[in-house]
């Protein structure tokens, strides 16, 4: 079984933060909102409309509920370089690159579509 990861996050202090967190398999989509591991000024997502402080998770729970939502998934995939080495060393898990698969990009499907 194979399941796709994606995240969003912001810049903290010297790091990146994750703050929403999607895992998709087979039609199920997980989604986990987590709240700053400190002190941030409420960033709203012009998206989703979702604020900082609509987030309901405590960061510290990030590991626990990652490694709880894959855990019957074999082959873990995300899209980019940096989000494939984020997720790795929170998971320790190999965590392939749709980039390297040459998967085509959702703007580029977005394009296809409207042309037609």
């Amino acid at each position: 079984m194979e399941a796709t990861i994606e995240i969003e996050f912001l810049q903290g202090i010297n790091e990146l933060v994750i703050k929403e967190l999607a895992v998709v398999s087979d039609g199920v989509v997980q989604t986990f909102l987590f709240r700053a591991p400190y002190h941030m000024e409420p960033h709203g997502s012009e998206e989703n409309g979702l604020n900082g402080n609509d987030c309901y998770i405590p960061y510290d729970q990030l590991f626990p509920v990652l490694n709880e939502a894959v855990a019957n998934y074999y082959h873990l995939y995300a899209m980019g370089n940096y989000k494939c080495q984020l997720l790795n060393g929170i998971l320790g898990k190999p965590i392939h690159n749709y980039q390297t698969l040459q998967c085509p990009d959702l703007q580029e499907l977005k394009s296809d579509v409207t042309a037609t």
